[in-house]
């Protein structure tokens, strides 16, 4: 088969198959961590003598794909020209667009989590920081304690209120010099974060976005390839490279959930990793080869 080059901008609904895929494999990954995430810890899965529980606790990295991938779909129809920021209905549109795709679903789970728990298990408190979306704020509610997972939703809420500015940002400087400023700062703010909160992997600067910004950024420059750059010289060499690269920080978070080493390493492990997952993208897109197939095969279609 051969590959895939964009010569026309993607069609109006957007819809690109391997991506959905992608996102089927992060939904895979993040829903099969709450299943059974921290049970291979005690009970360690071995291969041939070779310790595999890196990759059986490292379904919850879903979330950092889809931090990217939402870069990736929201910037891809201003960057191909099918949509723009220039009008204040424009931004309206946007916004609304978002709160319809993000609020129902927070607030059936929130209100789908108290009646099942109870105010009272829950507490008043939390209850009202999860009523009024002040948790973010908190630094004993950030990673609520009725749902943890609900962090990832503060950083994709806050990213879409921040999205037009940086929308034009990198229609006007492009994504890798924007990308090249967020990076270091995402770097030193997780670094940070981490020397001080010392028992967790997730720190509350990635709940409040500015410690994940980067990985939105890594979409939107998928997004600047994918439409600006016909073929890609070097596609070949994505998929073995990107995998390599996901694998060797999946063993790096791992050491670091075991505390193996310091968690503070999670900071720039993060970074790595999404140089390995944006590789991994581009060669779904640009590669019709065996990434791309099983990536649109009908069980991740329907996910």
């Amino acid at each position: 088969m051969s590959d895939h080059s964009v010569a026309t901008p993607p069609r109006k609904n957007y819809f690109i198959p391997e991506i959905d895929g992608l996102r089927g494999v992060a939904t895979v990954g993040v829903v099969a961590q709450h299943l059974y995430g921290g049970y291979f810890l005690s009970h360690k899965l071995f291969v041939r003598g070779i310790d595999l529980t890196f990759i059986t606790e490292s379904g919850w990295l879903g979330v950092n794909l889809f931090f990217i991938l939402s870069g990736f779909v929201l910037f891809l129809p201003y960057c191909s020209g099918q949509r723009e920021l220039s009008q204040i209905d424009d931004l309206v549109g946007f916004y609304r667009h978002r709160a319809n795709r993000l609020l129902p679903a927070y607030y059936f789970s929130v209100l789908a989590l108290i009646a099942i728990q109870g105010v009272t298990n829950i507490g008043w408190r939390q209850a009202f920081a999860l009523l009024t979306w002040t948790y973010p704020l908190s630094p004993d509610l950030y990673m609520p304690p009725a749902n943890w997972s609900l962090w990832s939703i503060a950083a994709e809420v806050l990213f879409s209120l921040a999205f037009p500015a940086l929308c034009i940002a990198t229609m006007r400087f492009g994504a890798r010099r924007l990308l090249c400023v967020a990076i270091p700062i995402s770097l030193i703010v997780r670094a940070f974060a981490h020397v001080y909160e010392t028992h967790h992997v997730i720190t509350m600067p990635e709940a409040l976005f500015v410690g994940r910004a980067d990985e939105f950024l890594w979409g939107f420059l998928a997004a600047e390839v994918y439409v600006h750059v016909p073929r890609l010289p070097w596609r070949k060499c994505l998929l073995p490279i990107g995998s390599a690269i996901v694998l060797a920080s999946m063993v790096g978070f791992y050491l670091a959930v075991i505390d193996a080493i310091p968690k503070y390493w999670c900071a720039p492990l993060v970074t790595v990793l999404d140089f390995g997952l944006f590789l991994l993208i581009l060669s779904a897109l640009f590669v019709k080869r065996l990434l791309a197939r099983v990536l649109t095969a009908p069980p991740l279609m329907l996910i």
